[in-house]
């Protein structure tokens, strides 16, 4: 009788698969390097954070905004919530005798980011601003613990993802987020929200989740964009629902006077330049390459609000493609940060998740290890030049900067496998996946 022969594990999978997780010695030593690459930056954006604390202070010079408009709602005076002479009245105490170069900062978010920080309108500003970092940091645990499930749910080992963990917590944008006192990692939190409700159809979650991240409307407006060119019409009804909720609030309390000044705010936010804290040199998007080649400030502003309504453009087409899920979200964020027509580096974060939808994607299906390490370089080099950007040493790089972005972007869609939907493919086996991360 013929005998059976039972081929090992490895033998046994998939040809594509064993295809994908066959090590290579230049890969080996690539991925090393990657990993150790990582680590270092991770470090030295951890180190930059805690120097600057020591030397500095409290360093939350943006939540000064987020606190300038608590108490003014806890003053009762939500009709002037968007008046600059009463948030400079405001202001001026909060800021314990260093004053902003531009006199103040704008409150510009909508009045409902207001009521949430209002309990904290109580404290003296230092301790409200380390309560507020605190709870940052409880978030972003929580975000990483999150992140880390849903990527091994998605079929990725456990070596991508503690990278691509590691990775996101050494992000410069993210920690200066933090540094600062903004409510950019929010945002972060709340398209990885929109991302996973999306991708298990929970179209519930996914039209709540954008109307929370619309207190940044410039970037939250592409997701809107989207969930219309799929014609997701449930999660358009719940994000109208929630925004009606929020804004009926806010209307009941302060009036019409809160809805015009706020789009009055809108209008002096867009227009404004050299003052407030509105400086376009200084931003990581189309604008500020614009400024820094320039360009003439009015021809820069045409062009900046002319890129960010092409970028809706864009973002409806690439959302009517059969691209997969996390290629058409994962450009989506890309395109919200260089094209938002006001951007910093802290809004920056969002990059976050274009990154971990293009490792995640790219971590799927035949050759996927190959995928992996050749954007991790790409990624490498964008996280560094944020860094040194952080630290003022090479202000000009920004062109250079956003250019290798837009190089990510393509990346991301060039080297994703080409099937459809990530469910779909097969997951690189811990076991291959070993032999070329450790």
């Amino acid at each position: 009788m013929k005998q059976e022969t039972v081929l090992p594990a490895e033998e046994a999978r998939p040809a594509s698969t064993v295809a994908a997780g066959r090590a290579i010695p230049g890969e080996q030593r690539f991925a090393r390097l990657s990993r150790i690459g990582w680590i270092l930056l991770f470090m030295a954006a951890v180190g930059l954070y805690v120097l600057r604390q020591v030397y500095d202070g409290p360093y939350g010079k943006d939540f000064t905004i987020f606190l300038t408009g608590a108490h003014i709602v806890g003053a009762g005076q939500l009709n002037s919530l968007y008046d600059l002479a009463t948030q400079t009245a405001f202001q001026n105490p909060l800021l314990g005798g260093y004053p902003f170069t531009d006199g103040m900062l704008p409150f510009n978010y909508p009045p409902y980011v207001a009521f949430f920080f209002s309990p904290l309108s109580f404290l003296s500003a230092p301790v409200a601003y380390y309560i507020w970092l605190g709870a940052q940091l409880l978030l972003l645990v929580a975000w990483a613990v999150w992140v880390a499930r849903t990527l091994r749910e998605w079929g990725l080992g456990d070596n991508v993802t503690r990278l691509s963990v590691l990775a996101v917590l050494g992000f410069q944008p993210v920690l200066e987020a933090l540094l600062m006192g903004q409510m950019s990692f929010v945002t972060v939190v709340l398209w990885w929200w929109a991302l996973v409700s999306w991708k298990h159809e929970r179209w519930g979650q996914l039209g709540v989740a954008i109307a929370l991240a619309a207190f940044k409307p410039q970037m939250a407006i592409l997701l809107v964009i989207a969930l219309v060119a799929r014609k997701h019409w449930k999660s358009v009804a719940y994000l109208f629902g929630a925004e009606f909720v929020l804004w009926a609030v806010a209307l009941l309390l302060g009036g019409t006077q809160v809805l015009t000044g706020y789009l009055d705010m809108l209008k002096v936010s867009a227009s404004t330049v050299g003052t407030l804290g509105f400086y376009p040199a200084s931003m990581e998007n189309l604008r500020g390459v614009l400024t820094i080649v320039g360009s003439p400030e009015s021809l820069t502003t045409v062009l900046a609000f002319t890129g960010w309504i092409a970028s809706m453009a864009v973002t409806f087409v690439i959302w009517r493609l059969k691209w997969p899920l996390l290629a058409q979200f994962g450009v989506t964020a890309v395109l919200a940060v260089f094209f938002s027509p006001h951007l910093y580096i802290h809004d920056a974060s969002l990059l976050a998740v274009g990154a971990l939808c293009a490792v995640a994607a790219a971590s799927s299906g035949a050759g996927a290890l190959q995928r992996l390490n050749r954007l991790l370089l790409p990624f490498a080099f964008v996280w560094a030049s944020l860094y040194v950007l952080v630290l003022g040493l090479v202000p000009s790089y920004v062109p250079l900067i956003l250019s290798v972005l837009l190089l990510c972007c393509v990346l991301s869609v060039l080297l994703l496998p080409q099937r459809l939907p990530l469910s779909e493919a097969q997951p690189v086996s811990d076991v291959a996946e070993r032999q070329v991360l450790s």
